[in-house]
């Protein structure tokens, strides 16, 4: 049987948080010697702490324009977008001087490393592993593709997150959507004027919550309103999944 001491820690700022997180793990070890996966979550987030690095995902349903806006962020048409469900796999998009993609897979394979040379090559990497027109049912086996690029609004520690969009047909987007959310320190929900909020989007809000740190919402596609409908839309749309989450639990939202 194990005996775990206490250890008192300054929880105030990053090095007593980063103290802890190191702490647990280390109770972790002697409990489970051959490791598990709450410490290797633990061992995640003490990365991520150590870093500095926050991870930022765009989350939703298919099809709201998440890759899209995520390429406006970015300044340049890395990611691809299109008319059908496009994105299957989670993307993570970190600062380097260099371009380069490193593919990983389910299985034993080591993590692929793809050179490219500029916006449009990636764009045409990623269409090979991450879309469901390229990698059909991921039949490829990809867990996930990072995406290294010298990007100015990754320079200072972010990582963007293009998630796979739920509410298609096609059921393992939605479970890897799902799967990705423990990696979202902050989270932005794109919702569009049309369609209209629907039941898949509130029972993935509903996951979202308990999940991502910090949650805003952004409201897409209105400029395919009328002008006079615009003002009147843009602040009715949003209101049933946000009093859905919101409602009674004494928190704000950010919009």
């Amino acid at each position: 049987m194990f005996r775990l001491a206490a250890k008192k820690v300054d929880a105030n700022g990053p090095e007593g948080l980063a103290a802890q997180l190191a702490h647990a793990q280390s109770c972790l070890k002697q409990l489970w010697p051959r490791g598990s996966r709450y410490g290797s979550t633990l061992g995640t987030l003490h990365e991520r702490l150590s870093e500095g690095r926050l991870q930022v995902a765009v989350l939703g349903q298919f099809k709201r324009g998440k890759s899209t806006f995520l390429n406006a962020l970015l300044g340049e048409p890395l990611l691809p977008t299109g008319v059908v469900p496009l994105t299957a796999i989670p993307t993570f998009i970190h600062w380097a001087g260099a371009a380069s993609i490193n593919v990983s897979f389910l299985d034993a394979r080591p993590t692929e490393q793809q050179p490219v040379s500029g916006p449009r090559h990636v764009q045409d990497q990623l269409s090979r592993f991450v879309t469901e027109e390229g990698n059909p049912g991921n039949r490829l086996r990809v867990a996930r593709v990072d995406v290294f690029y010298p990007a100015p609004i990754l320079g200072s520690g972010i990582v963007l997150i293009d998630t796979p969009g739920v509410g298609s047909t096609l059921r393992h987007q939605t479970d890897a959507a799902h799967e990705v959310l423990p990696e979202c320190d902050v989270g932005f929900f794109v919702l569009s004027v049309d369609p209209s909020v629907t039941e898949a989007e509130l029972s993935y809000l509903d996951r979202v919550r308990p999940a991502v740190g910090r949650l805003f919402f952004m409201l897409n596609k209105i400029d395919r309103l009328p002008y006079p409908t615009r003002e009147e839309r843009g602040d009715r749309i949003p209101t049933a999944c946000i009093a859905r989450i919101y409602a009674g639990r004494g928190r704000n939202p950010d919009l």
